[in-house]
């Protein structure tokens, strides 16, 4: 059996670190940072392939 030792404190810290960097780009940038929309930037056609 694995133990690990649940740690709220940092669990906490580590998910304001991830949310304020999400909010600065999205503030900086104007756009969300995310899977879809990597996805969405991967999937369209750039304007050098036309």
């Amino acid at each position: 059996m694995l133990a690990t030792e649940f740690t709220p404190l940092s669990s906490l810290l580590g998910g304001a670190i991830i949310g304020v960097s999400a909010v600065g780009f999205y503030l900086f940038d104007g756009r969300m940072a995310g899977i879809t929309g990597i996805l969405r930037r991967a999937m369209q056609p750039s304007a050098t392939s036309r």
